[in-house]
């Protein structure tokens, strides 16, 4: 028998006695009771349940956003640039 506590896969966290899965702009790419990671600085993942870093795309060019942003409208532009 399998104990739901035993199994914890990739893209997913443990919430209490079960498996969740990870929100947009976090990823899990190991087994085990690791939490989530966020999507670096500068990307974002609208996404859940994500198994790598591969799915966090990157800001348009000369923008920057938070880590763990979830869509482009975290991105913002830096110093010197507007949106066109």
């Amino acid at each position: 028998m399998l104990l739901i506590w035993e199994l914890k896969v990739q893209g997913y966290r443990v919430t209490g006695n079960s498996c969740g899965a990870c929100t947009a702009g976090t990823f899990k790419d190991t087994l085990g009771s690791a939490a989530c990671t966020n999507c670096p600085a500068n990307y974002y993942s609208g996404l859940t349940a994500q198994t790598s870093n591969a799915t966090c795309t990157p800001c348009y060019e000369n923008s920057v956003s938070p880590a763990g942003s979830v869509s482009m409208d975290a991105c913002t532009c830096v110093a010197g640039y507007e949106f066109s």
